[in-house]
């Protein structure tokens, strides 16, 4: 630490020389830090970095995690739930051959502040609690940082798209199985009354019930001609006709 260094006790001094005996550096004015903590860590084998990139942020957080396993008491809560969004720290990244390393000056407690004279060792970077902060209010109205609060929400949108789509495809899917029921059930109907002609005309009967039908037919055509709305039900009756007493039509002509 810079302030241990053993001052030596001069004194003599002369007077050509600007020597002043230095006097220990008094705590800046509004710094509310218990502790300042000096952290490091360092990663092998990283071809490149840029640190405005997402890679970038990631690193700062796994070492902002790691600092907060190692000195608990930095971050603001406990265990799992220990977060790091109310601590100021400065830090600095460098890069030798593939040795990245990130060194961090952090004021701990969560929740302190190294006060506004505290001058950012040249270098290092405040990191957003710590550097003149825009979202201010925002993160201090929440607790939570800015990222955070745009990540969440990303997150909600994005499910409430899956949910809504998932919802369409399922109604969808229904919709269809619903239609390939219904065509089930129509064609059985039809191949039930084909065999029951079938077996009507076996039986003998197929006379009467032909003589039958064609009357129906007569009055549905009477009505189609007489009423417009109509219409559709006398097409379906006819088409109903045609397909199933084409062959008897023949047969007893």
């Amino acid at each position: 630490n810079v302030y241990d260094c053993n001052i030596p006790d001069i004194t003599y001094i002369p007077p050509y020389s600007n020597y002043v005996p230095p006097t220990p550096s008094p705590t800046p004015g509004g710094m509310t830090c218990e502790e300042i903590i000096y952290f490091d860590k360092f990663w092998k084998g990283i071809v490149s970095f840029n640190l405005n990139s997402v890679a970038g942020e990631a690193k700062l957080i796994e070492a902002e995690k790691e600092l907060l396993l190692n000195y608990p008491q930095c971050g603001t809560g406990f265990l799992l739930l220990n977060s790091i969004n109310s601590t100021e720290y400065a830090f600095k990244f460098t890069k030798t051959g593939r040795l990245l390393t990130v060194d961090m000056i952090v004021c701990c407690p969560g929740g302190a502040t190294f006060g506004d004279l505290w001058q950012i060792p040249t270098g290092y970077t405040g990191n957003n609690v710590l550097s003149p902060r825009i979202f201010e209010d925002i993160e201090e109205a929440t607790g939570l940082g800015l990222k955070e609060i745009i990540a969440v929400n990303c997150s909600i949108i994005i499910l409430i798209c899956c949910c809504i789509g998932l919802v369409i495809y399922y109604f969808k899917v229904k919709k269809e199985e619903e239609i390939e029921k219904l065509a089930q059930i129509m064609k059985q109907k039809e191949i039930k009354h084909i065999q029951k002609q079938q077996e009507n005309k076996t039986n003998g009967h197929g006379h009467h019930h032909q003589k039958k039908r064609h009357s129906i037919i007569k009055s549905v055509e009477l009505t189609k001609k007489g009423h417009g709305h109509n219409n559709k039900r006398a097409s379906i009756t006819k088409r109903y006709e045609h397909g199933h007493g084409h062959g008897h039509h023949h047969h007893h002509h």
